[in-house]
């Protein structure tokens, strides 16, 4: 079990993701904005693993991870998004602690895989 902090401003798509990652046994914290997350980790929370959307209100995907990593260090990272400029998403790929790059939308079984795989399972 590892606890996972998703950010995704889409209440139906964060309940979605919420849902597949309880049945996988891993305790989710919702964020609705980049901010929300930042706030979480502020509050004394530690994810293990950060699920995030990245065009989001207030502060964006890119930024809360910018943010975050000064605060958990090397906590991995996937990224789920509608971006489609290939070379925007080449760029996420390289960014630290990005372990992957998903695009929307994006099925239960791949987005398990990558946190499973972000996770080191």
């Amino acid at each position: 079990m590892a606890i996972i902090l998703l950010a995704e401003d889409d209440g139906k798509i964060a309940a979605i993701y919420r849902k597949w990652l309880e049945s996988e046994r891993h305790e989710v914290l919702v964020a609705v904005n980049g901010l929300s997350g930042l706030r979480h980790v502020t509050l004394g929370k530690k994810p293990d693993l950060i699920l995030t959307d990245i065009m989001m209100p207030e502060v964006d995907g890119e930024e809360m991870l910018t943010g975050l990593a000064a605060l958990l260090g090397d906590t991995p990272a996937v990224i789920v998004t509608a971006i489609s400029d290939t070379a925007r998403l080449a760029a996420f790929a390289k960014a630290p602690n990005v372990k992957a790059v998903l695009r929307k939308p994006v099925g239960r079984s791949e987005v398990v895989a990558a946190i499973d795989a972000a996770l080191g399972k």
